[in-house]
């Protein structure tokens, strides 16, 4: 990385930055923060030549030290982003990053998308800035279909009250998935629908992907905001996404296997029958997340994500499944 691309990088993210480096061997990772050029390229060059994979965090947060940050650390929602993975010989990112553009714009009433394109060295990454929203601003969702009689008075509240922070992650990950389900596997692609928590961390242009060895790219860029696009969001989910979620009774003894079947279908299908490569750690993911989710121990965590692995083809080693457990535990 050249001094200049690090300048392009911090025009599109700002200042300070969040930089965050992977390896894919043993999973050790590394976080900084940067507020000039210089200290982007000091890391990103040092992560290439440990061959290291290297990410950003787009949305900003308050914590400036240590590694990755945890929703709660997030002070704004400001951006949406789409990740076009390639899962056949054969394909065409670009084109499936259009085709899912056209869905959104067709939902949501949009004439335009304005965009950064980035080539991860493997698919495309688009990021959508948004008008961003504070992360601690409580708006008003509708938990259920309004009533038709608006004459009647006694008509029960539909609405609670919730944060963007509790907001945004449910949203984003419904709409990843409703254009995941439209488009299936298009030109060759598939869309990742795991890119929609608040601290997501995404590939930095200018770097090696060390999957394919290629070095990511930015291919267009744009100084515009979509200025509603966080509030359609936000408007155009379905109800029951605001709902509150049941309390799970768990029958046993608090282990993993306890929960298997209270478990969302893609967390329990990792547990079950593994996962092929290129996808083991977007299913390994969604299995901590719904074990997280139903209240299951960490440490209990990491034997399930273990048991999982060593199904993936290949095997998902437990090093890196353990450190994706720590990740996520609290400081």
């Amino acid at each position: 990385m050249t001094e200049q691309e690090a300048q392009q990088v911090i025009d599109i993210v700002g200042t300070p930055g969040r930089f965050f480096s992977r390896s894919p061997v043993d999973g050790i990772v590394f976080g900084a923060s940067f507020s000039q050029a210089i200290e982007l390229v000091t890391y990103a060059n040092w992560a290439d030549q440990a061959n290291y994979n290297s990410y950003i965090q787009l949305n900003p947060s308050r914590k400036i030290t240590g590694t990755r940050c945890r929703a709660e650390d997030i002070t704004h929602w400001a951006w949406f982003v789409l990740d076009i993975d390639p899962v056949e010989e054969y394909n065409e990112p670009m084109k499936a990053l259009d085709r899912a553009e056209d869905l959104m714009k067709a939902m949501f009433g949009l004439k335009e998308l304005h965009r950064v394109v980035v080539d991860s060295g493997r698919g495309v990454q688009a990021w959508y800035p948004l008008g961003p929203l504070p992360t601690n601003e409580v708006i008003k969702v509708h938990t259920d279909p309004l009533p038709r009689d608006f004459e009647l008075e006694d008509v029960p509240a539909v609405e609670k009250e919730m944060t963007i922070r509790e907001a945004a992650p449910r949203v984003m990950s419904y709409w990843l998935g409703w254009l995941a389900q439209r488009m299936g596997t298009y030109e060759g692609c598939n869309i990742d629908t795991s890119c929609s928590d608040l601290s997501r961390v995404m590939r930095m242009p200018f770097t090696t992907n060390q999957k394919t060895g290629r070095r990511s790219t930015i291919l267009t860029t744009t100084q515009k905001v979509n200025e509603s696009l966080a509030r359609r969001l936000l408007t155009y989910a379905p109800y029951h996404l605001f709902k509150e979620r049941p309390v799970m009774t768990v029958i046993g003894n608090g282990c993993w296997t306890s929960y298997v079947g209270q478990m969302t279908r893609g967390g329990r299908i990792f547990l079950t029958e593994g996962s092929e490569e290129p996808g083991r750690h977007r299913a390994a993911s969604a299995a901590m997340l719904s074990l997280m989710d139903l209240g299951c121990d960490l440490e209990q965590i990491k034997a399930a994500l273990r048991f999982g692995g060593a199904l993936c083809s290949p095997a998902l080693p437990a090093s890196e499944t353990d450190q994706m457990v720590e990740r996520r535990r609290v400081k």
